[in-house]
């Protein structure tokens, strides 16, 4: 039969691909709305310092995101890595924290993009 510890190192694995699948989807969100084209009106009047107030902006928001959602990685993985039998007590904020991290960085690269290229339709 399976054996316990078989079973445990199996899941162990699968959590770490699906966090490392979620973390790579926010990461790629977190930068496309820091990114993403402005309208012709918006374009059409802004200066310069409009385009990185606007970039300030759009941070200050998926910075706001990232800092909720590690909230909730931290919420989740609480409870599954104790279940999964991994014995670092701050495991759980670690993998908070490098979520929030990630997030709050391509947010930033974005809205630095954005700023320079000034992207709109």
């Amino acid at each position: 039969g399976v054996r316990p510890q078989k079973m445990y190192r199996f899941l162990r694995i699968v959590a770490a691909f699906i966090e490392i699948y979620v973390l790579g989807y926010a990461i790629l969100i977190a930068y496309l709305i820091s990114v993403w084209m402005e309208s012709d009106s918006f374009a059409n009047s802004a200066t310069e310092i409009d385009w990185w107030i606007e970039a300030g902006k759009r941070f200050v928001f998926s910075s706001g995101l990232a800092f909720a959602l590690s909230g909730l990685v931290w919420f989740v993985n609480k409870p599954m890595l104790k279940w999964l039998g991994f014995k670092n007590e701050s495991l759980p904020a670690i993998t908070a924290g490098v979520f929030g991290g990630s997030l709050c960085i391509a947010s930033l690269i974005g809205a630095i993009v954005f700023a320079t290229t000034k992207p709109f339709m």
